[in-house]
C-alpha cells in the first residue's frame, strides 16, 4: 500500500536541554499529564497563560468512549521554525532548545496479502 503525502516527512517536538536527562531516563518524552503523575518536573518553555488554556481543552477518545485532556498528548510541531522558537529566541534562550524529530510514518510490520 502506497503512503500518502501527507505521512512523508516529520513531526517535531520542541524541549529545553535541562530535560535531555529525564527524557533519557525515562526513555520517552511524556505528556504533561504523565510528568505530574511521575512528579517530575521538567524546565518548561511554555507560557502559563498558554498552559491554563490547554488545561480546559478535552479532546474525544472514540476508543474509551471517553473525553482526555490536551495534557495527556505529546505536543508537536509540523515545521522547524514555530513560533513557539520565536518566542525563545526572543527570550534569549533558543539556544538552549533541542528538537526531536520524528518521522510522521508509522510502520507496524504487518502486510497486507
Amino acid at each position: 500500500m502506497e503512503q500518502t503525502k501527507y505521512l512523508n516527512g516529520y513531526i517535531y517536538h520542541m524541549v529545553h536541554v535541562d530535560n535531555l536527562p529525564s527524557i533519557f531516563h525515562q526513555g520517552a518524552l511524556l505528556s504533561k499529564e504523565i510528568l505530574r503523575q511521575k512528579a517530575i518536573a521538567p524546565r518548561s518553555i511554555a507560557y502559563d497563560s498558554v498552559q491554563d488554556l490547554r488545561d480546559r481543552i478535552f479532546i474525544k477518545d472514540f476508543s474509551k468512549k471517553d473525553y482526555r485532556s490536551l495534557h495527556s498528548y505529546v505536543p508537536f510541531y509540523f515545521a522547524t521554525c514555530p513560533p513557539m522558537l520565536y518566542v525563545q529566541r526572543k527570550a534569549g534562550i533558543h539556544d538552549q532548545i533541542i528538537f526531536f524529530e520524528v518521522s510522521r510514518s508509522i510502520k507496524t510490520g504487518i502486510t497486507n496479502r
